[in-house]
């Protein structure tokens, strides 16, 4: 949103708004997704159904806790702080004179 001018800040703030919600169902979605399978090809190998669940839950707990420690790592180190251009400062002008006589 650093980019967006005056005209499109309102769109800007709204696909920002958007954005959040749905990446956290997609990211949701992926986890519950990837945490059913791998139970499920536990059940295949024989592994009892109580017991293929958890390990499921605790490969989809394991794979966030990567994406967030990485997701953390890249905002310590990987995001930085662009400082923008200072505009020249005016010369002091003496005080009391008027502009017209300061040359």
């Amino acid at each position: 949103m650093d980019g967006a001018t005056g005209e499109d800040a309102g769109i800007a703030t709204a696909m920002n708004s958007a954005s959040m919600p749905i990446g956290s169902a997609i990211g949701l979605a992926a986890l519950v997704s990837l945490g059913a399978s791998h139970a499920a090809v536990l059940q295949r190998a024989g592994v009892d159904p109580l017991a293929a669940a958890p390990h499921g839950y605790a490969l989809s707990f394991a794979v966030a806790a990567g994406v967030t420690a990485v997701g953390a790592l890249l905002g310590l180190f990987g995001i930085t702080r662009r400082i923008a251009a200072r505009p020249a400062e005016p010369e002091a002008r003496p005080a009391g004179r008027p502009e017209s006589l300061v040359r």
